[in-house]
């Protein structure tokens, strides 16, 4: 898909460059770069972002670059940048207030007018609402559920209070049980079964039973309908796992393009590789890289598929599957040019490739390169699993000047003084002791991480 910038984009971009050159030129210069490289990126990747209830244009998407705020839409095959504005600004006002959500005061300011619940992740402002509530409030609650069983707000709203009080889970599981009734196909009600499975301490085989009957009824009901199958198999993985399994697979195939499906099958088959047999282990792990890669391809949100590609890429690694974990690391390299901290991870992984591929040049050139990110932007990627991962390869092919270099980067990554001081201390111990077997040093290492 091409791009097109309006007028007020062009103005606005020329605005925001013209302020910034007065100090800084360079400084303009970068962003008007950076501004085209996304503009780029969104035109591959329409639907990047998220749209406002506020805007009244519900076909506006508005991605966050720097300290600008780029409000596009797509048409006829094109992406359209419509404003570029900087985030001091009260971009809400330049745009046509939706009425329906929101509404301006006498004071001139916009303030939300509450919606009613609507299936989506929203919802869950009711059960952050509903944690908050005062025994008063809840007593009220009840009452209009008394006099209204399908006062979904309510139920909601109780899940929130209930799920805050050990006393009082029966009648949170009474609440559920609406739920998966009721409103079985619903964001929320896929979190509902991994909200209570961490409530192990009030599973009993009746409620296991229960839950279990009505939703077996809901996929009955509803064979073709991929949120119920997906929101069923979410709620048997703890329980019955080969259920679980047929279900999500039943959920791709009734909606080719719904990858939710896929990406839970791609943790719960790491899963079991991990906690499994090791004669299973193989399988497995290539069952899970598959459909991640299927996940990814059937179009996931941004925070989903940079998700997949942080946990995946060292899976892939780790078992060898270079191939495959480089596809991802580049694919996450990409989505890190706005993102200091998904460029991070992408070095990190690349680093890791070449040093399993012995690109000793291209490992060089890579540990510089995430030094000067770790430097700009200090995180807590130098101290993640994948890092760990990586020192302990290095660590077991002896190659000390490697894991010097590699330890003094991962230490300019981070701004936690403990675990820079626990880093140097390691670095030390590797330094000092140059005639011991790095392997038997190893085993610190996840003491000072």
């Amino acid at each position: 898909m091409s791009y097109r910038i309006s007028r007020r984009a062009n103005a606005d971009i020329e605005a925001i460059c013209n302020h910034i050159a007065k100090d800084n030129a360079n400084a303009a210069d970068r962003l008007d770069q950076l501004l085209h490289r996304t503009f780029q990126m969104l035109a591959q990747f329409p639907g990047m972002g998220r749209t406002r209830l506020d805007v009244w244009t519900s076909n506006y998407y508005f991605w966050k670059v720097g300290n600008c705020i780029v409000a596009y839409r797509a048409k006829d095959k094109q992406l359209v940048v419509v404003r570029v504005l900087h985030t001091a600004r009260d971009f809400r006002k330049l745009f046509k207030v939706n009425h329906a959500t929101h509404r301006m005061t006498a004071a001139g300011q916009i303030e939300q007018v509450e919606l009613p619940p609507n299936g989506t992740s929203d919802d869950f402002r009711f059960i952050f609402a509903g944690a908050k509530m005062t025994p008063l409030d809840a007593k009220l609650r009840e009452k209009a559920i008394q006099s209204n069983p399908d006062d979904w707000e309510s139920r909601l709203t109780l899940l929130g209070f209930y799920g805050k009080r050990p006393t009082k889970q029966e009648k949170y599981f009474q609440h559920m049980l609406w739920m998966i009734d009721t409103r079985s196909s619903d964001y929320v009600s896929n979190y509902m079964g991994h909200e209570y499975h961490s409530r192990a301490l009030i599973w009993n085989k009746s409620r296991e039973h229960e839950a279990s009957a009505r939703w077996s009824r809901q996929v009955r009901k509803h064979p073709d309908d991929s949120r119920v199958l997906c929101n069923a198999a979410s709620f048997f993985e703890k329980f019955n796992s080969t259920t679980s399994e047929r279900l999500y697979k039943r959920a791709k195939k009734v909606d080719v393009t719904f990858a939710k499906p896929a990406r839970m099958l791609a943790y719960e088959y790491r899963y079991r590789a991990w906690s499994g047999p090791q004669r299973d282990r193989a399988r497995l792990v290539r069952l899970a890289l598959k459909e991640a890669d299927e996940a990814l391809q059937r179009g996931e949100g941004l925070g989903e598929r940079v998700g997949l590609l942080t946990e995946f890429t060292p899976t892939a690694i780790k078992f060898g599957y270079l191939e495959q974990a480089r596809k991802f690391a580049k694919r996450l390299q990409y989505y890190g040019k706005d993102s200091s901290l998904w460029n991070q991870y992408a070095y990190l992984f690349l680093a890791w490739l070449d040093f399993r591929e012995n690109r000793n040049r291209a490992l060089n050139f890579k540990l510089k390169r995430l030094q000067s990110l770790f430097e700009e932007y200090p995180t807590h990627v130098a101290s993640c699993h994948a890092a760990r991962s990586f020192v302990n390869d290095v660590l077991d092919s002896e190659l000390r000047g490697t894991a010097q270099n590699l330890l003094r980067v991962l230490i300019s990554g981070t701004d936690d003084q403990k675990e820079k001081k626990e880093l140097e201390k390691w670095l030390i111990a590797i330094t000092d002791q140059r005639n011991a077997k790095l392997k038997l040093l190893k085993k610190k290492l996840y003491r000072l991480f």
